[in-house]
């Protein structure tokens, strides 16, 4: 099984087996259409957000709306996401919400670009920055931060998380057995435990 965003997309493409690959849903239509994954086996599975997060006893920002979120953002001095061009997804949603804002231009000045939203949470952690920027399941498994919450609904931020069975796989019940779990109820508990909604 493979668990990421952009590169789960790109091994697939380059030829890597899996059992099943588990993505952003547009990514995993975009495997579909190519014949790599098996037609008809694409389920979701879980919906993630993008959280803010400070450092342990820093001071919360006000995120409860879309105009407290971007007075917050305008305030701080430093914030760090994964780089959008890498293919983090709390990085590409920031971007899109930062330039529905239109502060996209004020932020760039202090934004710090990392590799990961665990390298974003470091980042907060140690005091490198102020704010920081993650999947929420990632943000809540952090050391050293805060989650302060989701950013706003109304900036349209909402993952799709979805698997599907890599074509070519060795044992195809194997998969659909897997697929099956990550739909279960069994599952629904382990994910919201994780920060998602199943």
């Amino acid at each position: 099984m493979i668990v990421e965003a952009v590169p789960v997309r790109d091994r697939i493409l380059a030829g890597e087996l899996a059992d099943a690959a588990i993505t952003q849903r547009p990514l995993l239509d975009e495997l579909l259409a190519k014949g790599r994954l098996v037609p008809g086996s694409v389920v979701d599975v879980a919906r993630s957000t993008v959280s803010l997060v400070v450092r342990t006893g820093s001071p919360q920002p006000n995120i409860s709306s879309v105009d407290a979120f971007r007075r917050s953002l305008l305030s701080s001095t430093s914030i760090a996401y994964p780089d959008p061009n890498a293919g983090g997804l709390a990085g590409i949603y920031l971007v899109r919400a930062l330039e529905g804002l239109g502060i996209a231009e004020q932020m760039r000045g202090k934004t710090t670009l990392v590799a990961s939203g665990q390298e974003a949470c470091r980042l907060v952690a140690t005091g490198t920055v102020e704010l920081g920027v993650a999947q929420t399941s990632t943000a809540r498994a952090a050391a050293g931060v805060v989650t302060i919450g989701a950013l706003p609904k109304e900036l349209g931020v909402d993952i799709v998380v979805s698997a599907g069975i890599v074509t070519g796989v060795g044992d195809l019940d194997a998969s659909r057995e897997l697929l099956t779990f990550l739909t279960s109820p069994a599952a629904a508990s382990v994910i919201r435990a994780g920060g998602m909604e199943p």
